[in-house]
């Protein structure tokens, strides 16, 4: 028997995971405890800012190969109505018909912005946001986008 660190409850050998970095080479706290600690301690925004970061090194340290991949990526995208609507706009950005504004819409950063849809069937109406404002815009649940 040994005593849970979080839960404090005395329970079987077998309902803790094995560590040999301990002397009794089992984990402080039980199966059920870890496995709790461990989902609460994920954190989607810090992996998304880790990702970025690794991203950003990509791009520097081996370009032709990120360049690589987002092109095969666009290539394997279906041929649908979203494909149509990117298209229709980087077409009339590029022909001077629509002007991409240098900042983005929700939080003002200045740099690269990207046009989001909230209608595919409107090509032209959309609204500029940094790289973090789209995705949180995406990650937005369905009724809160209005």
């Amino acid at each position: 028997m040994k005593k849970c660190s979080k839960c404090g409850l005395l329970k079987p050998e077998t309902e803790f995971y094995r560590d040999k970095r301990t002397t009794d080479g089992l984990k402080c706290q039980c199966k059920k405890c870890h496995c709790k600690t461990t989902v609460e301690t994920r954190d989607k925004e810090k992996a998304r800012k880790t990702n970025r970061e690794y991203m950003r090194r990509m791009r520097i340290e081996r370009p032709e190969k990120v360049r690589l991949a987002e092109r095969l990526r666009e290539l394997t995208r279906p041929n649908d109505e979203k494909k149509r609507a990117r298209m229709l706009l980087n077409v009339a950005v590029r022909d001077g018909k629509v002007v991409k504004p240098m900042k983005c819409q929700d939080c003002g950063a200045v740099g690269t912005v990207y046009g989001h849809h909230a209608d595919y069937t409107r090509p032209y109406d959309v609204e500029w946001l940094c790289s973090e404002c789209h995705g949180k815009r995406h990650r937005m649940p369905a009724y809160c986008r209005g």
